[in-house]
Formats: C-alpha cells, structure tokens, sequence
C-alpha cells in the first residue's frame, strides 16, 4: 500500500509499487480493462527470475478528501490477481491535475495549449552536449525531471508558462534559470561549467631576473581598427514586428466580481494587460468589457496607439459584486463582430476566477456560442485564477471551444509576459 497522507496539492503523482521476480520463470503482466479513474503502468516484457522491476498507479480525480483505491493486477505466476492499494486526504487540486491524462500505449493527444518542448544540456567550455544531466522543471502547478539522452537532448509535453530550469551532472557546477517557453520558444539551452581542480592558469615561477632587450630598429606600431558599427534593424526591437505579426482586435472581457480582489487576481492581471497595451501598435486595437452584477463597456473598441487611455481605464479596474458572465461573453462577441478586421488576429481575453455563467445559461449553449463564433474567425482564450475545479474545467473547455489558449497566472513575475505571448501565438504570421 502506499499512503500519500495529507496533500497539500494534488497533481497526479505515481504510486509506485518495486517487485522481484523470486519464482523460476519469467514473469508476465496481463492487459487490464481501462477504468476512469486509475492508470497502471507495468513491465510490458518478461521479468526474468532474479530481475526487479516496477509498476506505477495513477489515481486521477477532481475531488478533494480522503480517498482509498484498490486495484487488482494479474500475473502470469498466479490466477489470483495481486491486490494494491493508493490512499491519501487532498487538501487542493492543481491545474496539472485537471489535464487531460495520456492512455498508455498511445500518443497523447495536444490542445493549442499543450506543447512538445526540449531542453538541450551542453558543456560551456568545448559546447559538447551532456548526457544522463538530470533537469528538473518546475513551477507552483507542476515539477517534473527529465534526463537527457546520448546528444545532451530530453523532450516532454508542457503548458505555456514561466518555469525554473535546474540541470545537475556529475562533474559540473549545477545551474538554475527562470524562463518563459511556449509554442513559439519551445527550446531551452542550458549550459554546465565543469568542475575543474586545478587552476585553468598557471604563473611561472618569479626568478627575480628582469631580462631587457635593446632594439636598435624601430618597432613599426600597428593602430587598434576602428570599432566597427553595426546597425541593428528598428523593426528588431519591436515587440511585434509588422512583418511578423498580424494586426490584433483584443477585447477584454474581465471578471470584476468580489472574489477577483485578491491580491493574486485582478492585481496580476492589471500587469499583464498594461504589459500587453505598452507594446500593442497603431495597427491594433483593444476594448475593455467588465462584468459581475451587470456587464459594462469601460472602453470602446480604441487603437492600441492611445496607450495613456487604455492604461487609466485597467487602473480603474475594482472588484465587487456577483459573478454572471454570459451577458458579457455575449456583448464582447457584439463589440469583436463590430470591429472585425480580416486577415488579422480577432481575439475575446477572458479572465475570470469563477463558474462564469448565470443560473439561467445552460453550459451547452455557451459553448455553441464559442463554437460558432470561432468558426467565425474570432478567438476566445482564457485566463484563470482560484481554486475552483469545476469552473477551471468549464474555462479550458470554453478555450478549446474557442480555438484559443487556457492560460494560469499564479504570480506577479509570470504575469510580465504570459499576454503577449499569447498574443504573439495568435497573430503569427
């Protein structure tokens, strides 16, 4: 049995479960019928007399509390299947948890929002790459550890977001880095000092001899070149070059309700949008929609070129009320249509913390809504807060239905960037 005891955040993690084979044959694991809610990995070859191995239990849920589980696996040494058992009492269910689980045996299956990312670990001296260095990735949803293979490579799956990168390997210095991949950076370079014991220069051996030499020829001097100027194209330093990146038509739809007054919600969310407008051009534009008790246009759709304007109306974002969101998925439709520019990036931001819809919307017809409408060339993403699994559920289907990305801001420093690299993701040419 394995007893998890109190977990503080639930992410899906493997019961693991080391056998031996003591028997005098090989042994073998037979197929088991799939079941919602466990996946079991097992050996998928003989086990031969003498050799150990391991079996992994996943138990996936979106509940909360105590929890036992008992599986039975059967083997070829018996007809009696092998009884385990995973406890535990899950305090918090975290995003990673709430992904969509791979079958095993299968390829997984990508949203927009999944991605297969790499990391390649190399020697800083002679740039050889490194394998068997350990990387960990971590961030507050996830930590996962990967080793890299005979080119110094390790591939997994991940979400868009900012994670901490540590490699270690034998021989060198350990090395730690925060970065931001997506779909559009998915390749992490990270390079290991190795240990040396000796000193890399040696002095020779001061013989407090001074050795002089006379030239009777003069010494032709040769001047230092000239510094050689390179110009560095203006459109480089632009965030989102023209020639890159479409034209964008963003309409903020945000929840303002009570619950977004943490100072982990609507504060984070204020940088990320006011990060988006400072680089946004006149060639876009963006309109602000709140909602709670009742929806309001706080900004019109306005060119991104009035960055003082938008700027002042994200400030005067305040929380209270209720959250009934479907009147103003509704209105952000009306105001995207209305101002709908072809060939271009027509894009609904939703943040929000909470169920989202009113007692009277059945979740059926919003997502219809979203459905049509991305038909229509208009993209709904989402950005999510809180601890609420069903409403988390129900935003990163609305996103999928949408064609659009499921985003999770947890801190002020992931918040810097996580919007418009959104934004560069959609209006990519």
């Amino acid at each position: 049995m394995v007893d998890f005891g109190v977990v503080e955040e639930w992410n899906n993690p493997p019961a693991v479960f080391l056998f031996s084979n003591t028997g005098d044959a090989p042994l073998m694991f037979l197929p088991l019928f799939a079941e919602d809610d466990v996946r079991i990995s097992f050996p998928n070859h003989a086990i031969k007399p003498g050799e150990s191995g391991r079996i992994e239990v996943f138990y996936l849920t979106l509940n909360t509390g105590k929890f036992s589980r008992t599986v039975e696996i059967y083997s070829s040494a018996s007809e009696k299947p092998i009884k385990i058992t995973v406890k535990g009492d899950i305090k918090y269910i975290t995003q990673q948890a709430m992904m969509e689980c791979p079958q095993w045996g299968t390829e997984p299956k990508l949203n927009k929002a999944d991605f297969d990312f790499e990391v390649l670990v190399i020697d800083s001296f002679n740039h050889e790459p490194i394998a068997g260095a350990g990387v960990n990735i971590s961030s507050p949803l996830l930590s996962i550890t990967l080793t890299t293979n005979s080119k110094g490579k390790a591939r997994d799956i991940i979400i868009p977001g900012q994670y901490l990168f540590l490699a270690e390997s034998e021989d060198y210095y350990s090395y730690k880095v925060f970065k931001y991949i997506n779909q559009n950076d998915p390749i992490v370079i990270i390079e290991l000092a190795p240990i040396v014991d000796e000193p890399i220069f040696a002095l020779k051996e001061d013989t407090g001899e001074v050795q002089t030499k006379v030239v009777d020829e003069p010494i032709d001097t040769i001047a230092p070149p000239e510094p050689e100027i390179v110009l560095e194209p203006v459109e480089d330093k632009i965030e989102l070059p023209v020639s890159k990146y479409l034209p964008n038509n963003i309409i903020f739809l945000i929840d303002v309700s009570s619950s977004m007054k943490s100072k982990d919600k609507l504060p984070v969310l204020k940088i990320a949008m006011k990060n988006l407008s400072s680089v946004l051009r006149d060639i876009d534009q963006v309109a602000l929609i709140t909602y709670a008790n009742e929806t309001n246009v706080i900004l019109e759709s306005t060119s991104a070129d009035e960055k003082q304007v938008i700027q002042d109306k994200i400030d005067s974002l305040k929380s209270s009320g209720f959250t009934f969101g479907v009147k103003g998925l509704t209105k952000a439709y009306e105001i995207a249509q209305a101002n709908f520019i072809p060939e271009a990036n027509n894009q609904i931001i939703l943040a929000t913390d909470g169920m989202f819809n009113s007692p009277d919307d059945k979740d059926s017809n919003i997502f219809d809504l979203v459905n049509d409408k991305a038909e229509d060339g208009i993209t709904l993403s989402v950005i999510g807060f809180g601890k609420d699994v069903k409403g988390t559920q129900r935003m990163k289907k609305l996103a999928k239905k949408g064609n659009g990305t499921f985003l999770y801001i947890v801190n002020e420093e992931e918040a810097k960037n996580i919007l418009i690299e959104e934004i560069k993701l959609q209006s990519k040419k």
